[in-house]
């Protein structure tokens, strides 16, 4: 069955002699980026496309492609940037970039910087209401919704404050269809996998499912930014305690390095949402400080003291050292550092092993569902997520490229 793709811009669909001129049309979707997106490339040497259909920036374009696996509607796009060019010999064309994030007037969740804080939420609530701002649905995927303490927006776009957050977790968000997605990836590496991909050797074609070959594969491993190991310590100065807590990766026990974070969450974070804040009451010392007739807190430190307390570095001290440190025995304040580690050491980690490949086009393949790959070595076989597809449609042949990732079915140890 042929590939063909259906353009609609600005509603209108393109009538056969105009939709004969696209030159080719790619659709990239995947985890890695907040917005999907459509580039169209379109030949126009006498101008027609360009005096009979009017293109401007940020009019919509829907995008459905049918055949080689089935119908994928790809959804309405945007476009982001658009180029005429040409010359006096080769006539003119088009190129059209267009992302699943809208560009329009009621919707600023990519464009306007703000400045703002919220206390006492959660994720799904902060996702709720900056897709209630912006005219978009929520598809909230994660089974979790991790609690916020305080969240602050300096400067920045609600994509951006969200993406921070999301990133924290290791959820993966992204913006399709009219509808903010937050994914966890830890979910989408414990489903089943869907299907096999199989690599070539001699006398075995490859292919996904076994069929049809694969035009290009590559394998890769690094091991740069990589850790076996993360540690999340810091110092509470109100208490004087010191949270530590480590996690371990078994799938990159064969490294040295460990990762050393300092993640001083407010107070707030691990407790009940509903729960009085009392991050901001502190103790009176007991006698008034010398010249300090306002009685202000920590006033009467030698300057000294107050320098090493702002400024001292993470690790505290020595693993070694750890009987001199009194350690924290909150248990909230444990699991969080130990949870804020496990996800900081996975989300460095994905990067370790990679897998890409190139087939004939195949409109059933996913971002988001997990695969096990076959016949490439004993270190790689096994399931992997994948996390971009990009779908391009040419005069020259259409074919998919595949990127995937290695699922890390751990937990914090």
């Amino acid at each position: 069955m042929p590939v063909t793709a259906t353009v609609s811009i600005n509603g209108n669909a393109l009538p056969t002699q105009l939709a004969g001129k696209l030159t080719q049309l790619t659709y990239k979707e995947g985890l890695k980026f907040t917005g999907d997106t459509v580039s169209i490339d379109i030949a126009d040497p006498d101008g027609t496309f360009r005096r009979t259909f009017r293109l401007k920036a940020a009019i919509p374009v829907s995008v459905s492609i049918s055949g080689g696996g089935g119908s994928r509607d790809c959804g309405t796009f945007h476009i982001h940037s658009l180029r005429y060019k040409g010359d006096k010999g080769g006539g003119s064309s088009i190129h059209i970039d267009c992302v699943s994030i809208p560009i329009q007037p009621q919707n600023s969740v990519r464009t306007e910087r703000k400045s703002q804080g919220s206390e006492k939420t959660t994720l799904q609530d902060i996702t709720a209401k900056i897709a209630s701002a912006n005219g978009l649905s929520v598809q909230f995927q994660a089974k979790n919704n991790p609690k916020i303490g305080r969240s602050d927006q300096h400067d920045q776009s609600d994509l951006v404050q969200l993406a921070r957050h999301c990133d924290e977790e290791n959820y993966a968000l992204k913006i399709r269809k009219g509808a903010i997605w937050v994914l966890d990836r830890d979910q989408m590496q414990a489903q089943g996998p869907v299907g096999t991909i199989v690599i070539p050797s001699p006398g075995v074609v490859g292919g996904v499912n076994g069929i049809g070959g694969l035009l290009s594969w590559d394998i890769n491993e690094i091991v740069e930014d990589c850790y076996n190991s993360a540690e999340v310590a810091y110092k509470d100065h109100k208490t004087g305690k010191v949270t530590r807590e480590k996690v371990s990766d078994p799938t990159c026990a064969d490294l040295g390095h460990v990762l050393r974070l300092k993640h001083n969450p407010h107070d707030a974070e691990s407790t009940d949402v509903n729960a009085k804040d009392t991050s901001k009451q502190a103790t009176q010392p007991s006698k008034p400080a010398l010249n300090n007739p306002l009685n202000l807190i920590g006033i009467d430190n030698p300057f000294s003291a107050i320098q090493k307390s702002l400024f001292s570095m993470t690790p505290l001290q020595a693993l070694s050292d750890t009987a001199t440190q009194t350690l924290e025995t909150n248990s909230d304040k444990c699991a969080r550092a130990k949870h804020v580690a496990e996800k900081k050491l996975k989300k460095k980690n994905q990067k370790r092993h990679g897998i890409s490949f190139e087939i004939p086009y195949n409109g059933g393949i996913e971002s988001g569902t997990v695969y096990t790959l076959v016949n490439g070595s004993p270190d790689v076989d096994g399931p992997w997520l994948v996390v971009n597809v990009t779908h391009t449609l040419s005069k020259g042949g259409n074919k998919t490229h595949v990127q995937l990732e290695k699922s890390q079915a751990w937990g914090g140890s």
